[in-house]
């Protein structure tokens, strides 16, 4: 059973990292960071699926953009200056994510799992927001500590990124037809382990 003090301990271990997560994205409002917040609580008591993951999303964007809360992207979007993989992939792809990464259980596989969903940036907005709750799931179901990425120190959570790229770039074929980042990606690890 919940108690008024569980729920504040709760809250008060929670709320720093939900804050900086909406903080990160440019949004300061304690009402969007109120529905993150619930939107963590519920999901801490489900299983990680993609069902779960949709739900999520749609908890943390109802208020903001009801149209495409709890969906998978619908167009296509880019980050920056990479393009992310066609809409109509998205749904193939976060199959292809949860085969391999639902079960991650050390930092490193938990990191790399993040940083392929974000790749894969499934929805059209919330994506940074959706995938730092999934990375604190999936590192407090493992009993890891949970990260708190401060806004004013992004930077160094950028480089999560800019690092593997580097690793991935040195092995992109020379000469051959040019493969997309996540379908390189996953035929390795379709050789690392059966799916």
């Amino acid at each position: 059973m919940i108690t008024v003090s569980t729920m504040n301990d709760f809250m008060e271990l929670h709320k720093p990292w939900i804050r900086e997560s909406n903080l990160i994205e440019g949004i300061d409002d304690p009402v969007a960071d109120q529905d993150s917040f619930d939107a963590w609580r519920r999901f801490t008591e489900v299983n990680l699926n993609i069902f779960t993951v949709l739900r999520a999303h749609g908890d943390i964007m109802w208020r903001n953009n009801k149209r495409i809360a709890g969906e998978f992207r619908k167009c296509n979007v880019s980050v920056g200056y990479r393009n992310c993989p066609n809409f109509k992939d998205v749904p193939n792809l976060m199959k292809k994510w949860f085969e391999v990464y639902r079960d991650a259980d050390t930092f490193q596989k938990i990191k790399e799992a993040h940083i392929i969903f974000e790749r894969i940036h499934p929805f059209a907005d919330g994506n940074g927001r959706t995938g730092r709750m999934i990375l604190n799931w999936q590192l407090m179901k493992c009993e890891h500590e949970i990260v708190c990425i401060y806004a004013v120190k992004r930077g160094d959570y950028y480089k999560w990124f800019a690092e593997e790229a580097i690793y991935w770039k040195g092995s992109l074929a020379v000469g051959k037809p040019r493969v997309s980042f996540l379908e390189q990606f996953f035929r390795r690890k379709e050789k690392d382990i059966e799916l």
